[in-house]
């Protein structure tokens, strides 16, 4: 594996972990979302976030999709997203680890959306047929967790075809 692999097999192992301790809860249709409201508030009003690491921040336990636990996962591993960047589309960051064809095969497995970003919620914004990952992992933690094991699996890349039976 090259360094990059190595990079997001940690990545996806840290993620897994956060996760399984309950520091990370995914859900759908957010990137990171901390469950004390006046935190992400802090977050997106206190301009000094814009200088502190993410790290250095207690942001508590966080809902987030599978690119949300990725990016708290990589904060804490590298620091190297600022605060201010968490509440953001990670996509940026964590461009310097995944690729965006990546990226975006992750987000849709993980939220259940085929090309195109149609979601398969029943959320009155559901058409079309919903991503098979959707199906196979129904509960958003199940979900999360084997997208993390298949990065692992596969050495750093996610396949999107690699669905466990």
């Amino acid at each position: 594996m090259d360094k990059k692999a190595k990079e997001r097999v940690a990545i996806a192992k840290d993620a897994m972990a956060w996760a399984k301790l309950g520091a990370l809860i995914p859900i759908t249709m957010a990137y990171v979302n901390p469950i004390d409201g006046k935190i992400g508030n802090e977050l997106r009003e206190n301009t000094d976030y814009s200088k502190v690491q993410a790290r250095d921040v207690v942001v508590g336990t966080c809902e987030v999709c599978a690119l949300g636990g990725l990016l708290m996962a990589k904060a804490v591993r590298y620091d190297n997203v600022l605060a201010s960047e968490l509440l953001d589309t990670p996509h940026t960051k964590l461009s310097e680890h995944f690729s965006l064809d990546q990226l975006k095969l992750i987000e849709y497995a993980f939220e259940g959306w085929r090309d195109g970003g149609v979601r398969a919620d029943g959320n009155g914004m559901s058409y079309g047929q919903p991503h098979p990952w959707y199906h196979a992992f129904p509960d958003t933690m199940d979900r999360f967790l084997a997208i993390m094991q298949n990065i692992i699996r596969n050495k750093g890349e996610f396949v999107l075809t690699d669905l466990p039976a």
